[in-house]
């Protein structure tokens, strides 16, 4: 016997197969792997004085490590209202020389901005709709920023 469906269920539409990427381990970018990657365990070894004034002052390693980043990367997520503590770890980045091969101390400066500037839209009372849309976004606007300063003629004027 075969049963058949009320014509009063409103009919499933099929969904398309996604193209978009849902293993959050896949690359994001061709580069996004080995040295690059995202999502990496990092094995070295820690001075004992860092270790010292971590425990110390009651903070773990992974936590110090974890607020370096995001700070200097001028997350928006888990932003503070510190201005000073990022711009510290920008100057940090400058003092180093890092990039310095490639870019100007002014362009590294003006990279970290426009960083800062994507993280500081983060939608603090926003609802989880806002939330989705502004991380599409701020991913998009990433993609973006990235590609203009990879393109830009690599070394000093």
């Amino acid at each position: 016997m075969t049963l058949k469906a009320c014509s009063m269920i409103k009919k499933q539409k099929t969904k398309k197969p996604s193209t978009k990427k849902t293993d959050p381990d896949e690359a994001r970018f061709k580069w996004d792997n080995g040295d690059y990657a995202r999502d990496q365990t990092l094995r070295f070894i820690l001075p004992w004085q860092f270790l010292f004034m971590c425990k110390l002052t009651g903070v773990t390693p992974d936590e110090v490590l974890d607020r370096f980043t995001n700070d200097l990367g001028q997350e928006s997520w888990k932003r503070r209202e510190n201005d000073a503590v990022r711009q510290a770890l920008v100057d940090y980045f400058v003092l180093c020389g890092y990039g310095q091969k490639w870019y100007t101390e002014a362009e590294i400066r003006q990279m970290f901005k426009e960083l800062d500037a994507i993280g500081s839209l983060w939608p603090d009372n926003g609802g989880i709709k806002l939330i989705h849309r502004h991380a599409l976004w701020k991913e998009k606007y990433q993609n973006f920023w990235f590609k203009k300063w990879f393109r830009k003629l690599r070394r000093k004027p």
